[in-house]
């Protein structure tokens, strides 16, 4: 006495039924915050400062300079190129602003 299960069990997918499945919708992706990538962009402007400022120490202390010549150029280095940084950030602002 064996009882065939296939006939009395529900469909499991759609397929079963006769109707096409479809892939459930990919969620759409958020744009990060301004705030976010303001942080990130500051962060590739300090780390980007700080390589130049690193080799214009080693220029400099391999030139012979003493060690104290050496960091204030450098230091004058990081801070000048911050400012580039930031007034390019500052230009192309206002010029996407002018849009």
């Amino acid at each position: 006495m064996t009882t065939d299960r296939s006939e009395s069990r529900p469909p499991t997918s759609a397929t079963d039924e006769g109707t096409p499945v479809t892939p459930p919708a990919s969620p759409t992706p958020v744009p990060a915050s301004p705030s976010h990538t303001w942080a990130l962009w500051l962060l590739v402007m300090v780390l980007f400062s700080a390589v130049v400022a690193l080799t214009v120490i080693m220029l400099k202390a391999h030139s012979g300079s003493g060690l104290t010549d050496a960091v204030l150029s450098g230091g004058t280095a990081f801070g000048s190129t911050m400012l580039i940084c930031l007034g390019t950030v500052a230009a192309v602002r206002e010029l996407r602003r002018s849009r």
